[in-house]
């Protein structure tokens, strides 16, 4: 322990180293903190680049699949275009057939007869 005056000046200059040390803990504290803040920032725009590449692969992906459906929905369309034509053409085909045996049904027994001789 001490004993005796110490003097005010020795107090003031203590007082003063004290708060340099104190100061030069604070903006070293503070940088350090920044340091971390930044490799955080760094570390979060690599993540982001890298979600917005797969972003991109995923985009094109989906172009690429709709462009795959689309060709393969116009190719569906022009069968189906193929099929109801010749659906139309069969239908037609058959009423045709249908007449021709009501004409033929409609015919005389007689000329039946005489044109198969």
């Amino acid at each position: 322990m001490l004993t005796g005056n110490i003097p005010k000046s020795a107090i003031d200059e203590e007082t003063s180293a004290i708060d340099e040390e104190t100061s030069a803990i604070n903006l070293a504290t503070n940088e350090q903190q920044r340091l971390h803040q930044l490799e955080g920032a760094s570390a979060i725009n690599e993540e982001t680049s890298a979600i917005n590449l797969a972003t991109s692969a995923i985009d094109e992906e989906t172009v690429n699949n709709q462009s795959a459906i689309n060709e393969e929905t116009s190719a569906i369309n022009e069968e189906t275009s193929a099929i109801d034509e010749e659906t139309v053409n069969n239908q037609n085909e058959q009423q045709r057939l249908h007449q021709l045996e009501g004409a033929v049904q409609a015919q005389p027994a007689s000329y039946s007869l005489l044109s198969n001789t």
